[in-house]
């Protein structure tokens, strides 16, 4: 079963830092003339609507997947840059295949892979919880594309810590696997607030009540009322859940 997993803040705006870092090498290595400076933004694929156009694939070596996103408007703008037209674009024959290799470079680049080459193999459209970024790439209100980074390409990064393996598990003895089938009871809970007597008297259905807790922050795992772990939410098959992370 994959694992379900949603995209922090945190580790997008990573990923934005990491992408104006690797733009600037490869803006100049293709002397590319913008009109207003290039700016990347990174979101959870599987959240947005944006992952729309043209997925083309790209194998970037070491089992390793990723995509180019054309959107039907882009075309011609990142290769007028690259063809030295500056934002007016380009209608000429190779513009869609030197944008996709202008892009597939900036991938090459940001994820530090020295092999990558064009795939014909299908790109499948990115869902919830599958890890998947969606990097941008804009000149003001234009999209030039976007690359689709799935999460074990993001793990090799370092922009998202890679899952340990799980230990083996140990041999029972036939008194511990008796007790194997016994149901427990786990809960998942958010950091608790503290309401003052007036409060209580006060609040009404509809009153939205703050917790002690950032979106960011893992939700603690109790077993038997105890702290067992910790666990980021999801939702998979339409019912919510977690993530075990510790």
């Amino acid at each position: 079963m994959k694992p379900f997993r949603l995209l922090k803040a945190s580790e997008l705006r990573q990923l934005e830092s990491r992408a104006e870092q690797a733009g600037a090498k490869w803006s100049d290595r293709w002397a590319l003339r913008a009109d207003t400076p290039l700016t990347w933004s990174a979101v959870d694929a599987g959240e947005s609507k944006a992952a729309s156009g043209r997925h083309h694939a790209i194998d970037c070596g070491e089992g390793l997947q990723a995509a180019v996103n054309l959107p039907a408007e882009a075309d011609g703008i990142l290769a007028g840059m690259a063809l030295g037209q500056g934002g007016q674009g380009s209608d000429h024959l190779v513009a869609r295949e030197l944008s996709l290799l202008c892009l597939a470079d900036h991938l090459a680049e940001l994820t530090g892979l020295g092999e990558w080459r064009p795939s014909t193999g299908g790109v499948a459209a990115p869902v919830r919880g599958s890890g998947t970024a969606l990097l941008s790439c804009r000149m003001g209100d234009r999209s030039l594309g976007a690359l689709l980074l799935p999460l074990t390409l993001l793990q090799r990064m370092g922009v998202v810590a890679a899952t340990s393996s799980l230990a083996p598990t140990a041999t029972l003895g036939p008194r511990a696997a008796a007790v194997l089938p016994a149901r427990l009871q786990l809960s998942a809970t958010l950091n608790d607030t503290s309401l003052t007597i007036k409060d209580l008297r006060e609040i009404a259905v509809g009153d939205v009540l703050m917790l002690d807790h950032s979106l960011e922050a893992p939700l603690t795992l109790r077993l038997g009322g105890k702290p067992a772990g910790s666990a980021y939410p999801g939702i998979r098959g339409g019912r919510l859940s977690v993530e075990l992370s510790k």
